[in-house]
């Protein structure tokens, strides 16, 4: 065992650990079926594992906020990045078109680049592919408001029923569906972004519509509001 796996937390013990089993046991079916379900699992456990400790660390006040000058073009292609690592993640092909309203992609705003790209929009944006079919893109628009940048992150999914779209931030199971191809859901890192999004003070709103409700119009919409850093006239 090297050095570096003993600082390793033990989720990440267990992955390394199936990936060792995978080559190992690649000749059995049931093994190649049942191995990358369970090592999925672990892998989201993991991920919220180091989700609460970077929160612990800026609660306890060692980490920082550090907010710094963002441009539009820098965030879509943060989010294409995220796009196609839940694309790989729940084998889809998912594809997101931009569209911009009385802003471009050179006008900037002030963020947490880091925890609004890992905490936030990689919660949504995940959640967006797990439950939207490889038909219908995901449409994200930016949009200035006053003295604000707003992000409208439109998937066109399964939705939710009422109830759980009134209780998406609620970490609790009963408000949790399942994906497309029937993973599970923790329901974390919703719960967690919505906490970053308090620590960071981004207003947000989400509306949903169940497939159930209505098979041609469904889907979710998050709408994001972030404090616009101006550099040019506005006509």
């Amino acid at each position: 065992v090297s050095q570096s796996r003993y600082h390793a937390s033990p989720a990440s013990i267990l992955v390394m650990s199936f990936d060792f089993l995978e080559d190992q046991l690649s000749s059995s079916t049931e093994a190649v079926k049942t191995l990358p379900r369970i090592k999925r699992s672990i892998q989201s456990i993991n991920s919220s594992i180091k989700l609460f400790r970077d929160l612990q660390q800026i609660l306890n006040g060692k980490k920082q906020i550090s907010k710094t000058l963002i441009s539009i073009y820098d965030t879509c292609l943060s989010i294409d990045n995220l796009i196609s690592e839940a694309n790989l993640k729940y084998h889809k092909k998912q594809k997101v078109s931009y569209s911009f309203i009385n802003c471009n992609k050179e006008d900037t705003f002030k963020q947490d680049e880091q925890l609004l790209k890992v905490h936030i929009l990689t919660a949504i944006l995940d959640n967006a592919v797990k439950y939207s079919t490889d038909d219908k893109e995901i449409s994200i628009t930016f949009k200035r408001e006053d003295q604000h940048l707003v992000f409208f992150i439109q998937d066109w999914g399964i939705g939710l029923p009422e109830d759980f779209s009134s209780n998406i931030f609620k970490f609790d199971r009963k408000f949790q569906r399942p994906g497309l191809n029937g993973e599970n859901g923790s329901g974390i890192t919703l719960s967690l972004a919505k906490i970053y999004m308090n620590l960071l003070k981004i207003d947000y709103e989400v509306t949903s519509r169940s497939i159930d409700l209505d098979a041609s119009n469904h889907g979710t919409l998050f709408k994001l509001s972030l404090p616009l850093a101006i550099y040019r006239d506005w006509e």
